[in-house]
């Protein structure tokens, strides 16, 4: 198309004008979010940051929840009762971590896939409720 860096006008309707190299095939949006570079870079960085405070809120509201139910348990159990729950309530807030994990909640390829987030969570919730109903 072009001879010595001139563009040569088409000779047809579907003729191109400009060089093959100087077409952008996607918006600049786009093309600026490929995984190479300063982008790609951006996004792995603030994708790392958030799962980090998904498990922190996950740990506040886990251990909130569990204090809770110790403080309106605490006037039923005696001594000896209450420092068994207390240990099972910190062991239920690390499975509940553990559970989501193993259910990939927190993989960062597989956040914002929609509806796919809520299920790993009620699959975690399932699974952890399903193992406490057969070891209680």
């Amino acid at each position: 198309m072009t001879s010595a860096g001139v563009t040569r006008k088409p000779s047809s309707v579907g003729e191109l004008t400009e060089p093959i190299e100087t077409i952008r095939f996607l918006p600049p949006r786009v093309a600026s979010l490929s995984l190479d570079g300063k982008a790609g870079a951006a996004r792995g960085t603030w994708q790392a940051t958030y799962v980090r405070q998904l498990i922190a809120a996950d740990l506040l509201i886990a251990a909130a929840t569990s204090a809770t139910a110790f403080a309106v348990h605490q006037k039923i159990f005696d001594r000896y009762q209450m420092s068994r729950y207390a240990l099972i309530s910190a062991l239920l807030v690390l499975a509940w971590l553990a559970v989501l994990a193993v259910c990939r909640a927190y993989e960062t390829r597989l956040l914002f896939m929609g509806s796919d987030e809520y299920q790993r969570v009620i699959r975690a919730g399932f699974a952890l409720l399903t193992a406490v109903a057969i070891f209680a």
